[in-house]
This record gives C-alpha cells, structure tokens and sequence, in this order.
C-alpha cells in the first residue's frame, strides 16, 4: 500500500524492507529472488509467490534454528480443515527447503518437511461427468455455439483447461493435434475423432478453438470460469476437470492401458493412470461376480 500511495502521488516506491536475517521470512525472499525459482513458469511462480508470501507475513518472524518437523506439522493441522491447503503447504514449504539445502549460502543442512506426512483427502476431488450430464449440457448447447466446442475439446482430449485454452488449428497436421502440455511440458499426439471435428468445423474461432467472443484466447482462469456458468446454465453440476475425468474413466473401461493412459492425458507417472484402470478392472470383476449369484434356471 506505501508502494501503491507512492505512485499516486509520482514519488518514488519505499524502499523495501529488508527481514532479519535466518528467519522463515527471510529464507522466502532468498527463495523467491533465486535464479532456480526465476527459472519456474510464470504460473507457477505465482501460485508459490502467493502462497509463500502469505506465509511469510504469518509466521515470517521465526528464526530458521526454531522450526522443526513439529513445527511443521503444526502448519499442516492448522490448515487441516482443507487437506487440499495442508498438503500444499508441505509440497511448497519442501521445495523451499530442498533448494536451500542445495544452496551453499543458505547454511542449511535439514529439511523440516522430510517427516511429516501429507493428509489424506477423503474427497474424490471434481464431480466425474455422467453420460446422462453430458447430454443435459448437449441439448442446452447445440452444435455451432462456444459452448458446445469447448465440452467437445474437453471431451475428445481430455485435456487440462490450460492446454484447452491453448489448442487450435496451428497444432493440427493431418487429423493430428500435437503439442507440448503446459504441466510437465508432455509432448502428446491426439487424432481429432469425428464428433469433434463436427463441432470444430460447425463453430467459428481464432487462433485457438475455444476463444472469448470476440475470439481471443482465455487465460485457464477465465476459461473455468465462463465453463461453469455453461454448466450451470445446463442445470449440470459438472465443470471442467470432471469432464477430464470423464474422458480417462471412459478411456479406463474400454480398456486403455495405464500406458495409452499416459500417452491420452500427458501423465509421466504409474499413478493417475493406474488409479483409473484399477477403478475400471473393478466394475468389470463386480459385472463378472455378480453373474454368478444368478441362479440357473
């Protein structure tokens, strides 16, 4: 605020206050003004520079020698409420520390998050579309609108609202969609199955297929944004990542392996993909038993 004042009135911004020396708020700075933290995404320097400051202004007074693993685990029940939170702090609280121990100036040879355990989540996360949802919105949204495309693109790639925002004609050779992820920067190869291509062909758009009126891209935000309220207008409670979801669950039960999983979604580890085919060998095994408690006539 002494910054935005200052500009008001055409003075020069304060200077920046500098924290005492060995604190939690001052080993965030040193973070934060790195080369390696600089060397992040945009995106994601700023959802850690949120994160962290807020931290900072919170608890930035500690001096590093006082925090420990019980200090730490402190952090994560107090934010225990949202396990989504809590393990977002010991994910971004862990980096921090991993890059200061590689860090010869920093003097820190322990990382305080090694032994605390991330919470359990008993949520399933996003809503997973249904058939029976997926029509609702087809029939509110006919072919040729938005609205429509955008479901079609979430549907037929499965891809994340990042990426979605991001695909359009220029990465399209030969029936092909081919770009890198904007997560992990996967490089992955998508044939454009008819029912897109229908709905491509049947919606105006610009350098990316799903755009704002005046077909200028969405940022991710304002994608998900405008998405839920196609939703809600649908009457569905599906947003967006459920319909990513949607798509490996359905990939899962026509039998994709956990490596064709990958490939479709942009995963680099065994573990999303195999959450879902695990899910979908089990609704075949339930199909299969379940035939044998039929009586024989």
């Amino acid at each position: 605020m002494e910054a935005y004042t200052a500009a008001l009135n055409g003075a020069d911004a304060p200077p920046k206050k500098k924290r005492e020396e060995n604190t939690l708020g001052w080993l965030i700075d040193q973070y934060l003004s790195s080369p390696e933290f600089s060397s992040l995404k945009e995106s994601t320097q700023a959802v850690k520079t949120s994160f962290l400051t807020n931290i900072a202004k919170e608890s930035g007074h500690h001096p590093l020698e006082a925090i420990d693993a019980s200090t730490i685990q402190g952090g994560r029940d107090k934010r225990a409420s949202t396990p989504g939170a809590a393990n977002n702090f010991l994910k971004h609280m862990s980096a921090m520390y991993k890059w200061a121990i590689s860090n010869n100036s920093i003097h820190i040879t322990k990382n305080p998050t090694r032994d605390v355990p991330r919470l359990k989540n008993k949520s399933d996360g996003h809503h997973t579309w249904t058939p029976e949802e997926i029509e609702q919105y087809r029939n509110r949204w006919p072919l040729g609108t938005r609205e429509r495309l955008a479901l079609e693109v979430l549907a037929f790639t499965g891809l994340r609202r990042g990426d979605v925002c991001r695909v359009g004609p220029a990465h399209v050779k030969d029936g092909v969609i081919s770009f890198s992820t904007e997560k992990g920067e996967v490089e992955i190869h998508l044939p454009i199955l008819p029912p897109l291509q229908e709905a491509i062909d049947a919606t105006p758009h610009g350098v990316s297929y799903i755009g704002k009126e005046d077909k200028t891209p969405y940022t991710k935000e304002s994608f998900g944004n405008w998405f839920r309220e196609c939703c809600v207008a649908a009457g569905v409670p599906g947003r967006a990542h459920g319909m990513r979801k949607a798509a490996a669950t359905l990939a899962a039960e026509n039998g994709a392996t956990d490596s064709q999983l990958k490939a479709i979604f942009g995963w680099t580890t065994d573990d999303m993909p195999s959450l879902y085919t695990r899910k979908a060998n089990r609704k075949k095994m339930a199909e299969e038993a379940m035939k044998t408690l039929q009586r024989n006539p």
